[in-house]
């Protein structure tokens, strides 16, 4: 029983870091696009674009470990509730619903 306990808080550690690290090279590179966007300096853009692209490698493997991960329904059900809350809470008051 405890191997068992000790398994599943292994996997939730590692899905809580992979989600971290995800999240925090997003950021990264939301930040130098942001740059990009606001600079006119040609010297910004060569500083940032290969390291983005690098950035932007790790966010993919990043995300294709977490799609990788054994999810249980409870899991499952809760990021599509996570997902449909994100929508209406972006939509407009009034809109209605999402579909």
């Amino acid at each position: 029983m405890q191997t068992q306990a000790d398994a599943v808080a292994q996997e939730m550690q590692t899905r809580v870091t992979s989600a971290i690290r995800w999240a925090g090279l997003t950021e990264t590179n939301a930040a130098r696009t942001q740059a990009l966007i606001v600079s006119s300096d040609p010297a910004v853009e060569r500083e940032f674009k290969d390291v983005i692209a690098a950035t932007s490698a790790q966010i993919s493997e990043v995300q294709k470990s977490m799609e990788g991960m054994a999810l249980s329904e409870q899991d499952k059900d809760a990021d599509v509730q996570d997902c449909a809350s994100t929508q209406d809470h972006d939509r407009p008051a009034g809109a209605g619903p999402s579909t």
